[in-house]
């Protein structure tokens, strides 16, 4: 049976949505890494086996460093994709990255650790909107809330692997992996197609974003009901910190230790990061069959129970006694009810509620209320 021409167009622009996304998106792995690195290197640095002089007191600032570094890049990342597009912020976010993991590596103070979070920090915020903006360039609407799920994916695997990682080999072997993950990227890179209209593989494609389609800010909020639009997309970014996710990602092995759980804490932080793996493509698959607010309601109500009953037993005085069993069911149902709707949320509410070239705008908006 002769397979219709139409067919073959549609799978050739599927394979290569597809190819170019995980090619520009996997750095990314690297910048979870990052995020999570914190939770599993503290009690290595809080031990005798820490490769510098480290006090409590300075915990809040590695985690700090980071957030402020995500922060400074928002309107460095907004600058940067405006005049080069999405492809070259990216290799730019590599190089900042590749730069702090060295640091990390060789750090002998803990002001170099500092330097080195502010600088993945930063790094990571621009390759997350270049890539954003890279899959909005090359997708059509039907593909795009799955290709803008990758991003996401290659985070939280990142935290996968450096929650596996970390425990086991040297903070230099760990960073090195880091590293490597970055390289491969940027090997990569060369192959990754620009997304142009005059290229042969956008013949193939729906709708591109083209650069004189995107507006600026003071058009944006001309127009109608934007401003309305903003605010929930703020207020959906902002649930996700008040929902502790930043704080749990960054300090896991700390809350189980407290938490008196019965099985090793890295083995719990493992299945923790996998969880959330597992919920992104399936959040991102129930969104069409119940709604993103319908998701987010559920998801809010689940989280908020969950973190309840988790207070209730980090302030039972007996949790020694019985019930260690308690948290590892707990860790585990947060990740599932938070990424299933709270984790996708900003992302799925700016696609349904914002035309493309607007989308930029508010998502840059929305990261720094976050």
């Amino acid at each position: 049976q002769v397979v219709p021409i139409s067919a073959c167009r549609k799978m050739t622009k599927a394979i290569y949505q597809a190819l170019a996304t995980v090619s520009v998106t996997f750095g990314i792995i690297s910048d979870g890494m990052h995020y999570g690195w914190s939770s599993p290197v503290l009690p290595i640095l809080l031990s005798d086996k820490s490769p510098f002089e480290f006090h409590p007191r300075q915990i809040v600032w590695i985690e700090v460093w980071l957030l402020l570094g995500v922060l400074a890049g928002v309107p460095i990342a907004d600058v940067a994709v405006k005049r080069y597009g999405g492809r070259k912020p990216i290799l730019a976010a590599n190089g900042l990255s590749v730069t702090a993991w060295i640091v990390i590596a060789l750090a002998g103070t803990i002001k170099l650790v500092y330097l080195a979070r502010f600088l993945a920090g930063l790094a990571a915020r621009v390759a997350s909107v270049g890539a954003s903006l890279y899959i909005a360039e090359i997708s059509d609407k039907r593909s795009r809330q799955w290709l803008n799920s990758v991003i996401n994916v290659m985070m939280l695997l990142g935290v996968v692997i450096v929650y596996i990682l970390v425990p086991l080999l040297p903070i230099l072997t760990s960073s090195l992996i880091g590293v490597a993950f970055l390289l491969l990227q940027m090997v990569s890179f060369p192959c990754t197609p620009e997304p142009t209209r005059d290229s042969a593989e956008a013949q193939v494609l729906e709708e591109p974003l083209r650069e004189g389609e995107r507006i600026t800010f003071g058009e944006f909020i001309k127009e109608e009901n934007s401003l309305k639009t903003l605010l929930i997309v703020m207020c959906v970014s902002c649930w996700q910190q008040l929902a502790g996710f930043g704080v749990v990602v960054m300090n896991l092995h700390a809350i189980l230790t407290d938490a008196h759980c019965e099985m090793n804490t890295d083995t719990v932080a493992v299945i923790f990061a996998t969880f959330l793996v597992v919920a992104t493509p399936l959040g991102v698959g129930l969104v069409p069959k119940l709604g993103s607010k319908a998701l987010l309601l559920i998801s809010s109500c689940g989280t908020g129970i969950v973190l309840l009953v988790f207070g209730v037993h980090l302030d039972n005085e007996r949790q020694e006694e019985f019930n260690s069993w308690i948290p590892i069911v707990l860790v585990v149902l947060y990740a599932l009810v938070f990424q299933l709707g709270l984790g996708l949320a900003p992302m799925t509410i700016a696609e349904e509620l914002l035309p493309r070239n607007t989308q930029e705008i508010v998502k840059t908006i929305s990261d720094s209320a976050s």
